[in-house]
């Protein structure tokens, strides 16, 4: 018996150390590109010369962080603020990070269901006003402030209330044409373990607990297959999801709002739950609508090629797009398409993406799998999670077998985006995108800014800096990260109150340090790029300020109407005795199990309110700067508190 206990043992320890093997790639892999230090206008019409623009440097590029379902209904936001500014038209390059990848795959999945529908991909931005939502509260605040909402005054979009009416009221139904059904689905499809559309009532409503039973159950069963399971059940029921809530195609509810919704590309699975069909969404089919279209952006997604380490390294990045792939450390790949009369990757001179990565869930799965062994920081932590892949449930990466890279196979694993930069800024920067929405909505109710410090010390490397002159001492903040990684630093860090946030877009500016040094003897810049911030924060003092006076979306209370509804009603985000609600830093882990349709909206509204400031006129982007919502002044940096706001230094 105990014979038999150690030879298990090894086999299993054998097993798992397959399981960890580390990928190498060449020392100078093939498809090499210029590195950022070495980078110029040049360089960047050569190494992007596949792209469309013909390397010319982008116009405008939008670049969505990782954070999770927070994130994604954040950047959906921002998405629908720039539809009403009619600045996404102008938006040239899209690069998305986990969970920024959801908004991203909504906007490319309505992009090629218009496509085949020969309609506006814009009709899905239409959305209502959900009056029923507060009509019921015995405080009547609630229901006034939302009734002042939608009616185009400051920068706020134009909403008018939903139908309400029987049965249909909370349902979002304009009636037969049912022209708020896109905005209706993600409402009531927050969760993306929940298989079950909420017709949500104006509670919180719960998580997916029915939807856990049998995830748990096929999870525990895998254990006895392992290691002949290469895509576990949760791994894949969480790519499912994401396609559930962001890339099913709602039809029409001809007859009534409680009509049992249908969808033009779905499948189901052996529970009943939708989601979008295999072969709908690939990158085939986004190259061909680009080929039609040359408005589609470029979209970037952004993985992890090698295990996370404590420090930046952009050589990890993994930018898998419409026409190439890659890293630094793999080398990249440029899509040829198959010669004329030709199918396939087999053709003569085809080179396609693998197919682990050609469908676009299973990429943005990729760059959103946080729940990966490569995403420890350390070797230790890695050594340690060796044992936990008999679990395939927690094997949320894709594994790559490529034959595109060298001369021989090799077989390479990616992960969450957030490993290598969680920003999804420096691969816009590697193509000079002369001006950058950077939308920031990772994990950070302590203000502590780790995403944009990490990218700042890339740039740092590279010979360029990023100063944010709205942000107080930003340099100081950034040293402590980089000083408590190299030293172990124990001192107070320093941190910016994110519900205290004075401006909802913030400007900086890419330039090159006054030391960067020559190449070859040679002098070699990307010239100066604009970087406006959107940050996951609020000003809560604003919105009390509103819910208080009855009055919102005006000169005097320039705030949305629905974020002072969400202040007023949802009472769950108040933390016991804290001034500090915690919306809208909800964790990811929590929105990602249980998100909540309020949650949405708000969420929503805020980026959409951000978002909505912008301008782009005779090529130039800028901000609305008579707007009663810019010119709170500089954000003072202030001391960090554990698992709450910053508050003001002793």
């Amino acid at each position: 018996m105990a014979t038999g206990t150690k030879v298990g043992s090894i086999v299993l320890l054998a097993l798992c150390a397959g399981c960890a093997s580390k990928t190498e790639f060449p020392e100078h892999p093939l498809g090499a590109r210029t590195p950022l230090q070495e980078a110029s206008e040049k360089t960047i019409k050569i190494d992007y010369a596949g792209e469309p623009g013909k390397g010319e440097r982008p116009r405008v590029g939008l670049a969505l962080s990782g954070g999770g379902t927070r994130a994604g209904m954040f950047a959906f936001g921002v998405l629908n603020g720039l539809n009403d500014t009619r600045v996404l038209d102008h938006v040239d390059v899209i690069s998305s990070v986990s969970g920024g990848g959801y908004a991203a795959y909504w906007l490319y999945a309505r992009r090629l269901e218009a496509q085949q529908a020969k309609t506006d991909y814009r009709l899905a931005f239409a959305g209502c006003r959900p009056d029923w939502w507060v009509k019921y509260d015995a405080d009547p605040t609630n229901y006034s402030l939302l009734k002042q909402g939608g009616k185009k005054l400051l920068e706020y979009g134009e909403m008018v209330a939903c139908t309400e009416k029987g049965d249909d009221e909370g349902q979002e139904w304009s009636g037969p044409a049912d022209v708020y059904r896109w905005q209706a689905h993600i409402s009531q499809s927050p969760d993306l373990f929940r298989k079950r559309r909420m017709v949500f009532g104006g509670t919180n409503g719960r998580g997916p607990d029915k939807e856990a039973i049998p995830v748990t159950a096929m999870s525990l069963f895998e254990m006895l297959r392992f290691p002949f399971v290469n895509n576990g059940y949760l791994g894949q029921s969480y790519e499912e999801g994401i396609t559930r809530t962001w890339g099913l195609t709602p039809l029409p509810r001809t007859g009534r709002a409680s009509d049992t919704v249908r969808y033009a590309n779905a499948e189901t699975d052996f529970t009943g739950g939708a989601y979008v069909a295999p072969g709908e969404h690939t990158w085939q089919k986004l190259r061909d609508l680009g080929k039609a279209d040359s408005t589609v952006p470029l979209w970037i997604v952004n993985t992890t090629v090698l295990p996370k380490q404590s420090a930046p390294n952009e050589k990890a990045i993994f930018e898998v797009t419409q026409f190439s792939y890659g890293s630094e450390a793999s080398g990249y790949v440029a899509i040829q398409e198959p010669a004329a009369g030709a199918s396939g990757a087999s053709s003569s001179g085809a080179v396609l993406h693998p197919e682990e990565i050609e469908e676009l869930p299973k990429t943005v799965r990729a760059s959103a799998a946080a729940a990966d062994s490569q995403g420890f920081v350390t070797n230790h932590w890695r050594s340690a999670d060796g044992f936990t892949k008999v679990l395939p449930a927690l094997r949320w990466g894709v594994t790559v077998e490529d034959t595109n890279l060298g001369n021989v196979p090799v077989s390479y694993r990616l992960s969450d985006g957030g490993g290598s930069d969680n920003m999804g800024l420096i691969s816009l920067v590697r193509r000079g995108v002369k001006d950058i929405i950077l939308v920031d909505a990772e994990s950070d109710i302590e203000g502590r800014f780790g995403g944009l410090c990490w990218d700042k010390e890339i740039l740092h490397k590279a010979g360029y800096d990023l100063p944010f002159p709205g942000l107080e001492d930003l340099p100081k903040l950034c040293a402590q990260h980089t000083a408590k990684r190299k030293k172990g630093s124990a001192e107070t860090k320093r941190a910016y109150n994110i519900s205290a946030w004075l401006n909802p877009v913030t400007k900086g500016v890419i330039e090159p340090l006054p030391t960067k040094a020559l190449v070859n003897g040679e002098k070699r810049e990307i010239p100066p790029m604009n970087v406006w911030l959107i940050k996951l924060a609020w000003n809560q003092d604003l919105v009390r300020k509103a819910y208080t006076a009855t009055e919102c979306e005006t000169n005097s209370h320039p705030v949305s109407c629905m974020l002072a509804a969400y202040y007023g009603h949802q009472g769950s985000t108040a933390m016991a005795n804290e001034v500090y609600h915690s919306f809208p830093q909800i964790g990811t882990k929590e929105a990602v199990w249980n998100s909540s349709t309020p949650q949405f909206w708000a969420w929503r509204e805020l980026g959409r309110s951000a978002a909505s400031l912008f301008v782009f006129d005779e090529g130039v982007l800028s901000l609305k700067t008579t707007s009663p919502k810019l010119g709170g002044g500089i954000q003072p940096l202030l001391c960090g508190t554990p698992e709450r706001q910053a508050i003001s230094c002793p």
